[in-house]
């Protein structure tokens, strides 16, 4: 039997999308989160950059060792990807890849200001809608093993802060994260470890 991940269908991204709405996403919820993934990744030697926005502010950014320039020009590409769509950057190309073709080929928008790779990820608040992105770019994922649908998470990692359900340990919400199978409070877990979030390009 394959222990392979396998690729996510665009419903299965939906749904975990759906899941993932804060109540609130502070300043404080953005620095825990993003300590919390600076930690995770460093546990990995993952050579991830790291990166929170909200409504057009960086709340939080770290570069840790093994990463370059390039990986921060990957993260603005795919943060306007999810400005413009308010859906994970993964998620909207795989929406395009379901239809046959491709986000380059047919969205009509420059590539090079552009990119629906995985890795950045859109901060939902209850009643008010997208409010950010937090996102991560690296050489390879940061995760140990993968959430239900597959893949690593590279480093953006918004999940469950700003009281959605709460956190474990280091996020920022109290009791109730999820672990990176999208399972609930199972000790040390990754707040919402969804693979469109892996950060897995070697650009």
């Amino acid at each position: 039997m394959s222990t392979e991940p396998t690729t996510p269908t665009v419903a299965e991204l939906e749904e975990q999308e759906r899941r993932l709405v804060l109540r609130r996403f502070t300043h404080d919820d953005a620095w825990a989160l993003g300590s919390l993934l600076v930690e995770l990744a460093r546990e990995r030697e993952a050579p991830v950059a790291i990166d929170i926005h909200r409504a057009g502010q960086q709340l939080f950014h770290a570069a840790l060792p093994g990463s370059a320039p390039d990986n921060d020009a990957w993260i603005a590409r795919k943060r306007r990807v999810v400005e413009r769509y308010g859906s994970a950057s993964y998620l909207v190309g795989a929406r395009f890849r379901a239809k046959g073709t491709t986000f380059e080929e047919s969205s009509r928008l420059d590539p090079d200001t552009y990119a629906a790779h995985g890795g950045s990820f859109p901060l939902t608040v209850a009643d008010v809608g997208v409010i950010g992105a937090g996102r991560g770019d690296g050489e390879r994922a940061a995760a140990a093993g993968g959430p239900p649908a597959g893949g690593g998470c590279a480093g953006t990692v918004p999940g469950r802060v700003g009281g959605a359900q709460g956190a474990s340990r280091a996020c920022p919400a109290g009791p109730g994260c999820l672990d990176p199978y999208g399972r609930p409070g199972r000790g040390r877990g990754i707040p919402g470890g969804y693979p469109w979030l892996a950060g897995t390009d070697s650009g």
